[in-house]
Order: structure tokens, then sequence, then C-alpha cells
């Protein structure tokens, strides 16, 4: 398999984990889509990575508890090698309580970058930057400056 057609596969696969997994809360398909052994490295704090599949279902379904109608959608996506970048555009109805903020039935709107790594055809590795911050403006919990 060349490298191009190898990028092209890992682009598809995280798209599929995005639609499949993200957005239709589609739960089954997680060990067909993610290693056993997967790592979510923290972005501030090497304590907090999480680690496992049970820890990636755990994510996902704490994401979309506290915003049931989830929405991600892919602004840009690029890949080299096992890598795989994204910006994603994220929206959803605030259903549930986040950073200590009860459910508010509010519309958030949201951006997320991360960087995958695929092995074996399944997601190896993620590093994940949200804007947490947004959100809790968003929310009221944060005020905004100015």
């Amino acid at each position: 398999m060349s490298n191009s057609s190898l990028v092209e596969d890992n682009k598809a696969l995280v798209r599929r984990v995005i639609e499949q997994v993200w957005n239709n809360g589609e739960m089954e398909l997680l060990g067909e889509l993610v290693l056993s052994g997967f790592i979510r490295h923290h972005e501030r704090n090497r304590d907090a990575d999480m680690h496992g599949l049970d820890a990636f279902r755990a994510w996902v379904l704490a994401v979309r508890a506290v915003l049931p109608d989830l929405r991600l959608s892919i602004e840009h996506i690029l890949g080299e090698n096992d890598k795989v970048m994204l910006y994603l555009r994220g929206a959803g109805t605030h259903g549930g309580t986040f950073k200590g903020v009860a459910a508010m039935g509010a519309q958030i709107t949201f951006t997320t970058t991360a960087i995958v790594r695929v092995a074996g055809g399944r997601l190896a590795e993620a590093w994940v930057i949200a804007d947490t911050l947004g959100i809790l403006q968003q929310l009221g919990a944060v005020r905004r400056p100015g």
C-alpha cells in the first residue's frame, strides 16, 4: 500500500469515528475503530491522560451527556504518515452538567483541534484541544473580557 493511500485510509477512519461514534453515538463500533490500548493525551496534565477502550467510551459518553445532540463537523483534515490532524466545529444543546454548570438548554458552539495517530487501521492515540473557555463563556460561567 502506498503512503498516500494509507493516509487516505487513516483520514477515512477518523471521519468514520467522528460521524458514527461522536455524532451518532454508535458505541458498538468502538472495538472495530479504536485500539484497546488507546491513549488520549491530556492537553495540560499527563496524570489525566486516558488509557484504553473503556476510557474512550467513557469520554464519548460524558461529552454526549453534556451535549446529547452533539454534531461535529470537520472543517479541515490533513494527514501525514500515521497521523491525522483535524480542525472541528461542534454544536449542541447544553443538556447536562459541564464543569459545574447545570444544564441550561443553551445552544453551544465550539472548536476543537486534534491530532490522531492510527495504527493497524484503528485509533491509537489522540492529542485534543477543545475551546473549553469559549464554552464556559457561552454558559456564563466565565466572564468574557471587555
